[in-house]
């Protein structure tokens, strides 16, 4: 006679007990393969901050520990990152998406990252070029890097939805081009975000 499955066999696994251990299943669940809501360089992404940031630091850590009173911990490691602030806020955000998906498979009860607090705001101001900085620029280029350039400033797209473009996006009659592919280390895919498709003029 067999022996009886465990529950952890029935259910497909046992709970994660560490919060390394979830990092493994939302890894797996959400990152692992093509995502309709988040683009193929966010992806890479989540997975970069997971491994190098957030599971040498949290990741021994049980699940309970983490539900009690992490927050100002958390915080108090954020701010010895020699990081930009908008690094910081993004290690943030998916140390609380880890914890959302804890909760939405039952294994948390609350997001204690929710209350962690960090600024996103930019730390400089960006200086916008001057009118004789761009035919600087030209004057090094060759033709194909100079309309590259050109179409760059005029509409302001992203350097990936940029090195995506095709004819077929360029509407002569219209005088527009449709942004709708991005390109991020020899991957094509979607733009990072759905308002992201647009055309420009």
């Amino acid at each position: 006679m067999l022996p009886r499955p465990s529950s952890c066999e029935v259910e497909g696994g046992c709970p994660p007990q560490s919060f390394s251990e979830l990092v493994d299943h939302y890894r797996q669940k959400e990152l692992e393969q093509e995502n309709e809501s988040k683009a193929y360089s966010t992806r890479e992404c989540y997975k970069h901050c997971l491994k190098n940031w957030i599971v040498p630091r949290w990741g021994k850590y049980t699940l309970a520990k983490i539900e009690d009173g992490i927050a100002v911990h958390v915080e108090e490691w954020l701010a010895t990152l020699k990081r930009s602030r908008g690094t910081k806020a993004k290690i943030r955000n998916i140390m609380s998406a880890v914890c959302t998906h804890a909760i939405r498979h039952g294994w948390m009860k609350l997001n204690p990252i929710r209350a962690v607090r960090q600024s996103a705001k930019r730390e400089r101001i960006p200086v916008p070029l001057t009118v004789e900085e761009p035919q600087g620029i030209f004057a090094e280029l060759g033709l194909l890097k100079r309309t590259l350039v050109l179409l760059d400033l005029s509409t302001g797209m992203r350097r990936e939805e940029l090195l995506a473009l095709q004819w077929r996006d360029v509407d002569f009659q219209a005088k527009t081009v449709n942004v709708r592919k991005s390109i991020w280390q020899q991957h094509l895919g979607p733009v990072k975000q759905r308002r992201a498709r647009r055309s420009c003029r």
